[in-house]
């Protein structure tokens, strides 16, 4: 593995670490069960990109960074229960947790020279300026975090912040993906776009079902 992605991991896992020592104090967790959050989210995380690279690609030397936005769901089903918290709780803490490290890996992309923007123009010399994608999507990422925590301060969408962060994350990046420099994955959609497309479809799913049982709560009482 190279070594500054291991260095980006590790540096990924502390500021997840310190996103979930916030939001734990909304969401009553002890302090021990939030610091084995954070790695654990780490390990998944990584699986999860690496699983879906492989998907996409048929090998595991890439990595596709909406396998964690689209898995870790799937993985904290178990992990939630192995740890005694609520599913809803320890999803919802995830969301801006991932955000954190979304835009951290961006940074990887821009020293690794992939995620490459269109080309904008050449210069005179013949160089080509690209639009900036990478940076656009590590503050793109940054946003949604800090969106996400307010919502989470606020206490009204407790149980809604990961399909919110599928949603609105989607959204956004099949905008930006409309300037990357892409190849079709499905018919004609690259594979950001189609995974974007399924971000936002489970997003609205997920909420849907949320808002339909809190209806169902509020007619019986």
């Amino acid at each position: 593995m190279d070594a500054r992605l291991i260095v980006a991991l590790c540096v990924g896992t502390v500021l997840m670490l310190g996103i979930l020592l916030v939001c734990r104090k909304w969401y009553g967790f002890s302090v021990n069960k939030t610091i084995l959050l954070a790695p654990v989210l780490t390990f998944f995380g990584f699986a999860s990109v690496k699983i879906l690279f492989f998907i996409e690609n048929g090998g595991w030397t890439g990595l596709s960074f909406y396998g964690a936005v689209l898995l870790i769901p799937l993985w904290f089903i178990v992990v939630a229960r192995m740890i005694h918290l609520p599913y809803a709780d320890v999803v919802d803490c995830t969301a801006p947790a991932i955000c954190a490290m979304l835009a951290l890996m961006k940074v990887q992309c821009i020293a690794w020279g992939c995620c490459a923007g269109r080309i904008l123009y050449k210069t005179e010399a013949g160089e080509a300026v690209r639009f900036p994608s990478q940076i656009i999507e590590m503050v793109n990422a940054v946003v949604i975090m800090l969106v996400l925590l307010q919502l989470m301060r606020k206490g009204k969408n407790r149980g809604k912040i990961y399909p919110w962060f599928m949603l609105i994350y989607g959204i956004t990046r099949l905008f930006w993906n409309i300037f990357r420099e892409t190849t079709p994955y499905v018919w004609i959609l690259p594979a950001g776009s189609f995974w974007s497309l399924v971000s936002i479809v489970i997003g609205i799913i997920w909420l849907g079902i949320g808002q339909k049982r809190q209806g169902n709560k509020w007619c019986s009482s």
